[in-house]
């Protein structure tokens, strides 16, 4: 936005989100502040309705992620699982193929899977 946008920060420079908010409500212009992905991630709110998600990764510990975005009343969520790691699921996936399923050990003996 080049000027434009050096302009709109000269304005606002020095306020807060809350006052800027406060502004522009006040000039009926529509919006809302934006928290940035740490501060979304300290609202109990979103921790409350499980959209932030924490799992145990056999690799990398423990991580926190987004929940899933649609809830049903009365429905118990299952609890999130880390991807599984690669490769893990060959044979479940080459295995039904009929064109891969007896050729699984070749593949990996020549380090293709």
């Amino acid at each position: 936005f080049g000027d434009l946008r050096n302009q709109i920060e000269e304005l606002f420079d020095g306020y807060t989100m809350e006052e800027i908010a406060g502004i522009c409500d006040g000039a009926l212009i529509p919006g809302t502040m934006c928290s940035t992905t740490q501060e979304a991630l300290r609202e109990p709110q979103l921790h409350v309705r499980g959209m932030v998600a924490a799992v145990e990764d056999p690799q990398l510990g423990m991580l926190e992620m987004p929940g899933k975005p649609i809830k049903f009343a009365g429905k118990e969520e299952p609890p999130l699982q880390p991807a599984p790691i690669l490769g893990a699921d060959n044979e479940e996936i080459y295995g039904g193929l009929p064109a891969w399923g007896g050729r699984l050990e070749e593949l990996r003996a020549r380090g293709i899977l």
